[in-house]
């Protein structure tokens, strides 16, 4: 999904078992008139969060869809 100046990274699972930072960059830099990335992942989901964070996202937001998930988001401005 790509809003005005902000695109949204969807599901990822295949691509973090790599932990390829390329293809990251590759994702971010399709995207020339978008000024900021945001994606979600599950708070159990360790290797995610540390992966995304490498990579220079930060957490903006915390949603407790229940007493077994509460959904990270993070951003980036690139």
């Amino acid at each position: 999904m790509i809003a005005i100046g902000k695109a949204e990274i969807g599901d990822l699972p295949a691509i973090l078992d790599l932990q390829h930072d390329a293809y990251m960059n590759a994702v971010e830099n399709h995207y020339s008139d978008v000024n900021r990335a945001e994606l979600f992942t599950g708070h159990k989901s360790t290797k995610n969060l540390a992966f995304y964070e490498r990579l220079g996202y930060t957490k903006f937001k915390e949603k407790v869809m229940n007493h077994n998930l509460i959904v990270i988001y993070l951003g980036k401005d690139i």
